[in-house]
């Protein structure tokens, strides 16, 4: 307040002081007979001028000085100063008023800039989908921790890197979607790349999602499966359990009327003077075995159904994987002697650790092992069935091969309820690929190229860190 004061009391000393020259003018005639007198008021008035433009040029450029540094401050990102105003109306209050007004509303532009980049840094972060934000230049200014996790990076790592150094070389749409059909350090593929431009911080940028197909998809194929399992279960299941009932009851009544044996030298006059009016015991008694035999059939396959349906139900509840280090050359070491004419090929990764649940994995390594000896076995084949493995980056790779006949065609393996053994139940395949997926792995079948036989490839996340 004393400065505006000041400026006010500056502002009425110029103007009291611009009347001194007219008041000369007007006592000029008078004072040019005076001689020193003129003199003497001409130099007073001069320093009474001069002194109140002084004073004048002072108080404007007082709010000039204040305007200046609050617009520096402004230019530099510090929107907490203001500039203090006397109220008068002037042209530099209303100067500094506006100022002050612009300085609240850009402190609020970048305290609402701030909590949306906090939002959107915080849903970032907990969304499992690999999100990348990459400058005009084509550097990665924005990530996620499942897009560092997918390159097996480092969060923070991949900003300022190109998309093609991280494995993404194909060429980018505009704006859209591409099929991206290798892996990835963190993850296999395929993978659906979408492409879309938008603006961050007033200049243009690309955003990339990438989302695992093949995870997708295989979703989608296990809930239509679980979905369909759990129908057929509940129908089947109603239809058994009436159908197992009855055929152990008319077994009991029919044991109950089981004709007596026949004597070696009994003869029925009565049948042999009106055949047709009586059976002889011998045709009772095989009508007798047949009923017997037609409802011991009935009651077996009753049963075998029973453990078809509670084996596919199985793939409705896959057990969730208990998580802990394994030792790969431990680990095959145990199994291997359960089948000790395998053929077993290292390839220096005995010391690596996989993280997996070893009951489950026991489980797919098993089965592979049993599908390619019976597969080898049927062919007759003279070459054993061969267990590989190898270690590239974080991922751990079993090869099963076998010189089998080989894939059937163009008929899934992994589909539930197909299988080319007599009696197989179709499930096997099915569930190595649940256990597999579930550990972020994934499970491939293909004919050998060296001729017949077949190869079951699976690959396994190895531990980290």
């Amino acid at each position: 307040m004393p400065q505006h004061r000041s400026r006010h009391a500056a502002e009425k000393l110029a103007a009291w002081g611009s009347l001194v020259p007219l008041g000369l003018l007007l006592l000029a005639p008078w004072l040019a007979r005076q001689g020193s007198l003129w003199y003497g008021l001409y130099g007073l008035c001069s320093l009474l001028v001069l002194s109140s433009l002084a004073r004048l040029g002072s108080a404007i450029r007082s709010p000039l000085h204040t305007a200046t540094n609050l617009v520096t401050a402004l230019r530099e990102g510090n929107y907490s100063l203001r500039a203090r105003s006397g109220g008068e109306g002037g042209a530099a209050e209303l100067l500094l008023a506006e100022l002050n007004a612009l300085a609240s509303e850009l402190r609020v532009d970048r305290l609402q800039e701030t909590e949306a980049s906090e939002l959107l840094a915080k849903v970032m972060s907990e969304i499992d989908t690999a999100v990348l934000a990459v400058d005009a230049g084509g550097r990665v200014v924005l990530e996620n921790p499942a897009a560092a996790a997918l390159f097996c990076r480092e969060p923070g790592s991949l900003t300022g890197q190109a998309p093609a150094s991280l494995g993404l070389s194909m060429p980018l749409p505009e704006r859209g979607s591409v099929r991206f059909a290798g892996d990835l350090p963190g993850a296999l593929g395929p993978f659906e790349l979408v492409v879309q431009p938008f603006r961050y911080r007033g200049r243009e940028h690309t955003l990339l999602v990438l989302t695992s197909l093949a995870r997708l998809l295989r979703d989608e194929e296990r809930r239509a499966q679980r979905r369909i399992i759990s129908v057929l279960s509940h129908e089947i299941n109603n239809s058994l359990a009436p159908i197992k009932s009855l055929a152990g009851r008319l077994q009991s009544l029919a044991r109950q009327l089981e004709p007596a044996p026949e004597p070696a030298c009994a003869v029925e006059p009565a049948a042999a003077a009106a055949p047709g009016l009586a059976e002889p015991a011998s045709a009772r008694r095989e009508a007798f075995e047949q009923l017997m035999m037609g409802l011991t059939v009935v009651e077996r396959r009753s049963e075998h159904l029973g453990r078809v349906m509670s084996d596919y139900a199985k793939l409705a509840r896959t057990a969730t994987p208990r998580f802990r280090p394994l030792l790969v050359g431990d680990w095959i070491e145990r199994n291997a002697r359960l089948w000790p004419q395998v053929g077993l090929v290292q390839g220096g990764a005995e010391d690596v650790v996989l993280e997996g649940d070893e009951a489950l994995l026991d489980q797919v390594l098993l089965n592979l092992v049993k599908n390619a000896l019976e597969a080898t076995e049927a062919a007759g084949a003279g070459e054993p069935v061969t267990l590989s493995w190898s270690a590239s980056g974080r991922w751990l790779t079993f090869v099963v091969a076998d010189r089998g006949p080989g894939l059937q065609g163009d008929i899934d393996p992994f589909l539930p309820f197909v299988t080319s053994k007599p009696q197989g139940s179709g499930i096997g395949l099915a569930l190595c690929r649940e256990i597999a997926d579930a550990h972020g792995g994934r499970l491939e079948l293909c004919d050998r190229s060296d001729g017949p036989g077949c190869l079951a490839r699976l690959t396994l996340p190895l531990q980290q860190g």
